[in-house]
């Protein structure tokens, strides 16, 4: 019998036979001062969809620029998905999404 405290199985993006799905990206909310430094790049999270399609265990695995990394997570984390499936069933699938981000982008 399994453990029903025991977390479920994370499948990798490339195991699932249908791939989580974004149903709201909300805008992204940059920060001023790197909107007033200029300051751009490219920011990879690494996040897990849960099967309820939220957002989980979001954190940086890469980045162009540090200033950047928080506000990265903090925006992904407000993301939901349809979840990814394995066998017809609703599953965690953990991916990388990039962000790029520059000054340019409107608060």
């Amino acid at each position: 019998m399994a453990d029903a405290a025991a977390p479920a199985e994370i499948y990798d993006i490339f195991s699932v036979d249908q791939k989580p799905k974004p149903r709201k990206q909300s805008g992204l909310v940059y920060p001023r001062k790197p909107i007033e430094a200029g300051i751009a790049g490219t920011v990879f999270v690494e996040i897990v969809v849960g099967i309820d399609g939220k957002v989980r265990d979001a954190h940086v695995v890469r980045s162009t620029q540090k200033e950047l990394e928080s506000f990265a997570v903090e925006n992904v984390e407000k993301w939901l998905f349809t979840p990814g499936e394995k066998n017809g069933k609703a599953v965690a699938t953990r991916m990388i999404v990039p962000l790029k981000l520059s000054g340019n982008v409107k608060q």
